[in-house]
């Protein structure tokens, strides 16, 4: 059984790689090691919540009824403070 990531900006459970080495989130498109050497994980999570919170990957499809607000909840990431943004 391979060992799944979660991703620390957006919650998606299911990363196949570590979020680092310049890994790429299918959800929120975060880069690591790049995006987050600028930028804090929540600044990157208000950003893709203020931009729509999308589906990132044009290779891997969105899991079937994927919300994202509900993925920050069950992460443990949603928050006042994100909630407003949303």
């Amino acid at each position: 059984m391979k060992i799944k990531f979660t991703c620390p900006v957006c919650g998606y459970p299911d990363l196949l790689d570590p979020p680092r080495d310049h890994n790429i989130c299918v959800s929120c498109g975060t880069q690591f090691d790049y995006d987050d050497c600028v930028k804090s994980h929540e600044e990157l999570r208000e950003r893709w919540l203020k931009s729509g919170a999308r589906w990132y990957s044009k290779r891997v499809v969105a899991p079937h009824g994927w919300d994202p607000h509900e993925q920050l909840l069950l992460a443990g990431l949603y928050s006042p403070k994100t909630a407003h943004v949303a």
